[in-house]
């Protein structure tokens, strides 16, 4: 069985406030995938399921102090949000996440994800 690429760590993150019939079961499937097939170690399958704003941002601000300088975070999202590419370059852009439980009521209340690539 593969032991997963030192480097890299799994951040599967699942917003379920509106109760997505299958979502945190398709959210576990995945992180226990990433192990399986060798992507990464389990010890570095970062799960948050349902968390507040206030939780994701702890727990990334976590994450970001494991990491060695060339390790790579991958993130599988299940849940609400709103996204936007760039124009003419889809491999850049933004999601908006709206956390469980937050009130929307501006735009500090969102996790914010910004992708480049």
């Amino acid at each position: 069985m593969a032991t997963g690429d030192e480097g890299t760590w799994y951040l599967v993150l699942l917003v379920n406030s509106h109760d997505l019939r299958f979502a945190q079961q398709d959210a576990e499937l995945v992180a226990q995938a990433a192990v399986r097939c060798g992507l990464c170690r389990e010890e570095r399958v970062v799960r948050l399921f349902d968390k507040t704003g206030a939780e994701i941002e702890k727990a990334l601000k976590d994450l970001v102090t494991q990491l060695a300088e060339f390790d790579q975070v991958l993130l599988w999202y299940s849940g609400h949000g709103y996204g936007k590419s760039e124009e003419g370059n889809e491999a850049r852009g933004w999601t908006l996440i709206v956390p469980k439980g937050d009130e929307v009521s501006s735009a500090g209340d969102f996790v914010y994800i910004v992708w480049s690539r």
